[in-house]
Parts: C-alpha cells; sequence; structure tokens
C-alpha cells in the first residue's frame, strides 16, 4: 500500500518539482494532470499522459527526492496530518563529495 501511495503522490510531486526544471504547464490542464496522477481520473488526453511523462523523465535525469514521501512519519502524524514546525529532522549526515573538496583545497593552498 505504501508503495503505491509512493508511487501516486510521487508522480505529482515530479510534475509539481518540473516545473523548476524548464517543464511548461498550461494551466488548463493543470487539473486534469493532477486528476490522472493521483487516480482520480481514470483516463486522459494524451497531451496530460506526455507531460506526466516528461515530469517522470525529468525525475530520472536530476534524481528527485522527495523527503515527505520516503519519510512520512517525520512531516505526517499518525493522521496524516502536517506536521508544520515540528516536521523535519534534527540534522541530516551525508557524505560529502570528496573529489570536489580536494579540488577547492588544492586550489586555495596554490592561491
Amino acid at each position: 500500500m505504501r508503495a503505491e501511495l509512493t508511487r501516486k503522490y510521487g508522480r505529482l510531486a515530479n510534475l509539481a518539482l518540473a516545473r523548476h526544471f524548464g517543464l511548461t504547464l498550461p494551466p488548463d490542464l493543470q487539473q486534469p494532470l493532477t486528476d490522472f496522477a493521483s487516480g482520480r481520473g481514470i483516463s486522459a488526453i494524451p497531451q496530460v499522459v506526455t507531460l506526466l511523462d516528461q515530469a517522470d523523465a525529468h525525475a530520472t535525469e536530476y534524481h528527485f527526492f522527495h523527503w515527505e514521501l520516503e519519510f512520512p512519519e517525520v512531516f505526517f502524524d499518525q493522521h496524516g496530518h502536517a506536521l508544520g514546525e515540528q516536521a523535519g529532522f534534527h540534522a541530516v549526515v551525508g557524505n560529502p563529495p570528496y573529489v570536489n573538496a580536494v579540488a577547492t583545497i588544492n586550489f586555495k593552498h596554490h592561491s
């Protein structure tokens, strides 16, 4: 069930985020796009399917990651209500890009 919800809302999140990466959504198609992507519409015109496919392609190309979908327990309570100011992580630990760090250190050292 969680995988199905993540896939469905992931397409909506991809659609919203792809707009910031150059995907243009015609205003008259925003509701049909939302309805079809969320499963509220059982059929769609070809343009809607094409736009959703383009949004998914942007997600793959730019490696979209939707924190709220991957970690819902951090952003929503047990009833699905947003936690607002209480949501999120206290810290995020990651592996920095050491190649860039070394290049930066060497550049600064030689300047």
